[in-house]
């Protein structure tokens, strides 16, 4: 269930995060379980389940026959097809990357479509590092069915 997905979640991040990160994944969830659900809220508990490190909460906001596209330029590239596909490559990127953070700096949703500029950290060799990029999440009954990633920018300042 969601509760139970959410228990274990939230007991892995209090042993990985600072309990303010905590705190804010739990606000999150505790504020989609007391509001109507939306495609908005659907994409950010997608993107704290993601912050979590948590591919089974991943996975539950997303459609089994979900696309997750990459966009640079004119070209459109499928880098997975399908939950367990999804699941797959998470876990994987989570194991190389295991200091990866999503931050939304700007979401706006029309109708089952969500938009939002994410900005990405993680911890490299030289130090922290970032960049911003544009998602495009495709909500339908509920579930995250497509997602368009642009291709990564440097990060302005919030508002550009």
């Amino acid at each position: 269930s969601d509760l139970q997905v959410a228990q274990q979640m939230f007991a892995r991040a209090r042993s990985i995060y600072h309990p303010l990160t905590v705190a804010s994944i739990e606000t999150v969830f505790r504020r989609a379980a007391e509001a109507e659900i939306t495609a908005e809220s659907i994409v950010r508990l997608f993107i704290a389940a993601y912050n979590a490190h948590n591919v089974d909460a991943m996975v539950t906001r997303v459609s089994d026959d979900v696309r997750w596209m990459s966009i640079d330029g004119g070209r459109v590239q499928t880098e997975t097809s399908g939950k367990a596909e999804l699941a797959a490559e998470m876990a994987a990127y989570f194991e190389n990357w295991p200091s990866s953070r999503s931050e939304i700096r700007h979401i706006q949703t029309v109708g089952g479509y969500v938009s939002a500029v994410e900005k990405a950290t993680w911890l490299s060799e030289d130090g922290e590092k970032s960049q911003c990029a544009l998602a495009i999440y495709e909500v339908e009954e509920n579930l995250i069915s497509n997602v368009w990633y642009h291709a990564a920018q440097p990060c302005g300042n919030p508002g550009e």
